[in-house]
């Protein structure tokens, strides 16, 4: 079923505007405009090739790297694989950066906590180490 730009940003829950961005970054073919006049409908695969972006992004993939996938997944799986595989990587890395960022804001917020006379002065000796 072929849909206008508003129809499938309305089912995707996402705007007019970042359908056409992906248009511009070549994500995503505009379709046609009708000879005739009128909307263009976009096709149920270019549907599918936005549900993959939006949910690739939800994994941290960028926009040139989603770019890298959606040719890739016409080539080879290796390729994806090692994409993938890299990007997994960079997730545990942020998720270990993440871990220490939390500890570090635990322990501010009990030496805080603690001493209200000097907030300032503890939040800064502890940043300061």
């Amino acid at each position: 079923m072929k849909m206008t730009i508003g129809k499938v940003a309305k089912e995707l829950n996402i705007g007019v505007e970042t359908i056409r961005f992906y248009q511009r970054k070549g994500l995503i073919r505009e379709p046609q405009k009708p000879t005739s006049g009128g909307h263009r409908h976009y096709p149920d695969h270019t549907v599918q090739q936005l549900k993959f972006i939006r949910h690739a992004q939800e994994l941290e993939f960028s926009l040139k790297e989603i770019s890298e996938l959606l040719s890739h997944c016409k080539n080879s799986c290796f390729d994806i694989l090692t994409l993938t595989e890299l990007k997994r990587k960079q997730v545990d890395s942020q998720i270990k950066r993440l871990t220490r960022a939390r500890s570090t804001l635990d322990v501010l917020l009990t030496k805080c906590g603690q001493n209200n006379d000097s907030n300032y002065n503890t939040f800064f000796n502890t940043l300061a180490v």
